[in-house]
């Protein structure tokens, strides 16, 4: 019977078994206090540490209610009838308030509810973060995949040779190069320069900034300090190879379409360790290839190599010391001093 009693609590009754249990309520007191004590162990176990609630916060009637129940129980009188009958479980989870009509929370009802909300709410965020990194990353990495099919377009007509980064021109020269030669409209290659993970994306959009790409005309006849902010800008988020110097000799780089060479890169931070990039929180830096591949590096050091790419092997952002010492400078980056006798 302790079974039927508490199948009867949850709301796990048929129609027929539930009226008979009603009849029996109805007919024996032992069974109602066995009853009563089955609730009290239910009530117990749902809220463990939850005080019981005071007489201001009972809903409105419910003593008188209960005090006509058992009244009627004790008198043997009839209870409702099927349509209008529900759980006493039932009852009991959304009792409504007669003067507000609308079901009545407890505090413990609300706890569980916060805590439910705060759980869905730990896993969802940092899932939601990641998603929206990984989808940022990703748009980096195409943007690089166009950027490079353009550098590799431009060597191909140039003997092989990539944009020159010349004795006094900056880095983000190559971009300058890429419009002029026809290998990129201008408004496709401003928006190509974004890496929406990137401070300029924000800075962009909030208007801090604008990014423009100036033609060679612009860059001669600028002043000192127009030069400078053209200088900042015009690579956008990256960081372009920079040649090197040999045997006293300036030299641009060649494209040996090599997956193990890198052309472009997000742009360094001076305020990381080993000037790892900032574009994607941090963590590493997507890297275009000679080939044409990108791939994500969580280190700063060139494959195969004990290299720093955006170091040349003197520890500074100027010519490489040699063919096989990768420098992506960013975009005001110059080669330094260099022989003025270059190749090509």
């Amino acid at each position: 019977m302790r079974d039927l009693l508490v199948r009867y609590l949850l709301g796990e009754l048929a129609g027929h078994e539930r009226r008979q249990l009603e009849d029996e309520l109805g007919r024996s007191p032992d069974l109602r206090r066995e009853l009563a004590y089955l609730r009290g162990c239910l009530a117990a176990s749902a809220t463990p540490d939850s005080p019981l609630p005071s007489a201001d916060e009972l809903p409105t009637g419910l003593v008188e209610r209960t005090i006509r129940r058992i009244a009627g129980m004790e008198a043997g009188d009839q209870w409702e009838s099927d349509e209008r009958a529900a759980t006493t479980a039932d009852r009991l989870a959304t009792t409504v308030n007669a003067s507000a009509g609308t079901p009545t929370w407890s505090m413990a009802d609300l706890t569980v509810a916060a805590g439910v909300c705060l759980a869905v709410t730990m896993l969802f965020v940092p899932a939601l973060q990641q998603s929206r990194s990984a989808a940022r990353r990703t748009d980096c990495a195409n943007n690089m995949r166009q950027l490079g099919t353009m550098l590799i377009g431009y060597s191909e007509q140039n003997g092989q040779f990539f944009p020159l980064v010349g004795p006094g021109e900056n880095a983000g020269i190559f971009s300058v190069y890429l419009v002029e030669k026809g290998w990129a409209d201008k408004n496709q290659l401003q928006r190509l320069l974004v890496c929406r993970s990137s401070q300029l994306a924000d800075d962009l959009a909030a208007g801090r900034v604008d990014l423009r790409i100036p033609c060679k005309a612009e860059l001669w006849g600028a002043s000192a300090d127009e030069l400078t902010a053209l200088r900042l800008i015009m690579s956008g988020s990256y960081a372009y190879r920079i040649g090197y110097v040999k045997d006293g000799t300036y030299y641009g780089i060649r494209n040996q379409d090599s997956r193990h060479s890198p052309i472009l890169a997000d742009e360094p931070s001076v305020h990381l360790a080993n000037l790892r990039s900032a574009n994607h929180g941090g963590c590493g830096q997507n890297v275009l290839n000679q080939d044409g591949s990108v791939r994500y590096d969580t280190t700063c050091m060139s494959l195969g190599h004990q290299d720093n790419i955006y170091l040349n092997d003197d520890g500074q952002q100027a010519a490489g010391r040699g063919p096989d010492d990768v420098v992506l400078g960013p975009s005001e980056a110059t080669p330094g001093h260099v022989p003025l006798v270059t190749v090509p």
